[in-house]
């Protein structure tokens, strides 16, 4: 007895022919149907034969299955594409003086991207406040960058947006939202923050405007751009800076966190209220260094870089009171 086995052959969109899931199918049927009805299929070689096409078929069908598999994208609820510490995809932006601006160049820079439209209400409502409460502080240090990428619009109409908004940050154009389309699903909306440390990751993205979120983004720009200044320590260093009577310990937590433990001789000041200035110029020796910490060395950081703005001299406790108690130093 002959097995015959026709393999099955269709045509793609772009007319060629190819091999498929059909053809493999198709094979799986012959040799079933060939073991059903072929008495004579009783010796060694016929049934070697069909464990080898089967054993193909189940290889073929692997195989091919790999070849067609879709690649599925991470997205968030946001319709964000990347994420806190990916690298920030690379792109170049003709900014509406004409000047063209590639985002690896800026490596080694603090860098803020805020994606608009003219026709994003949100987004009018958000960019006055990105212009007073970050490009007014920052624009003059030349660590920072910020660049609004404006959404698939001439440049005409860049230019009177900016105008009617009152900004004076640079504006660049993304025809066809491509460079968007690298940060978040082409379809999905704006206004967007993604801020990037001088490694080129991405340290905090946000959506739409609201003033805490806007605050942890202002408040994350003041951490990065402080970051040069203020001297990271670990357990073992901080518990020997803190020693001397000529430094002061500085505890940035909640009063709860505070009063379940704390390094002895802290003070308490939570770093998220907003009279955290007010607070630590009355308690704090300015001419004095300030050892500081929190619950894993996040928001110590952002208090850090506050303290820092007043021109004091700052530590800051990596990892925070976490670390510490893993190392089992002394906590009251």
């Amino acid at each position: 007895m002959r097995l015959t086995i026709k393999p099955m052959f269709i045509k793609t969109k772009e007319g060629s022919e190819e091999n498929n899931d059909r053809r493999f199918e198709m094979f799986y049927h012959n040799i079933i149907y060939n073991a059903k009805h072929h008495s004579n299929m009783k010796s060694n070689m016929n049934r070697r034969l069909l464990y080898i096409c089967f054993s193909l078929l189940t290889v073929g069908s692997a195989a091919n299955a790999q070849e067609t598999l879709p690649t599925i994208q991470k997205v968030d609820s946001t319709g964000y594409i990347v994420f806190d510490g990916d690298s920030a995809p690379d792109f170049v932006t003709t900014l509406t003086d004409g000047k063209k601006v590639r985002l690896g160049d800026l490596r080694g820079k603090v860098v803020m991207l805020q994606f608009t439209a003219s026709w994003c209400g949100v987004c009018r409502k958000e960019m006055p406040h990105i212009e007073k409460e970050i490009w007014a502080r920052h624009r003059s240090n030349p660590d920072f960058v910020l660049i609004g990428i404006d959404r698939d619009e001439p440049l005409k109409t860049v230019r009177q947006f900016a105008k009617a908004t009152g900004i004076s940050y640079p504006l660049g154009l993304d025809p066809q939202a491509d460079i968007f389309a690298l940060y978040a699903l082409r379809e999905s909306g704006i206004t967007r923050n993604v801020l990037i440390d001088r490694e080129g990751k991405i340290v905090k993205r946000t959506r739409l405007f609201n003033t805490d979120e806007f605050e942890s983004l202002v408040n994350a720009i003041d951490a990065e751009l402080a970051k040069p200044y203020i001297k990271r320590m670990n357990a073992e260093e901080f518990s020997k800076l803190i020693t001397s009577d000529k430094v002061q310990i500085l505890d940035v937590r909640t009063a709860d966190e505070y009063a379940e433990s704390h390094i002895p001789g802290s003070k308490n000041v939570d770093v998220l209220q907003s009279d955290f200035e007010q607070r630590t110029a009355d308690i704090l020796d300015a001419a004095k260094p300030v050892a500081v910490y929190c619950r894993s060395g996040k928001r110590s950081m952002v208090a850090a870089a506050k303290l820092i703005a007043r021109g004091m001299k700052v530590y800051n406790l990596d990892g925070g009171i976490l670390q510490w108690l893993q190392e089992n130093k002394p906590v009251e």
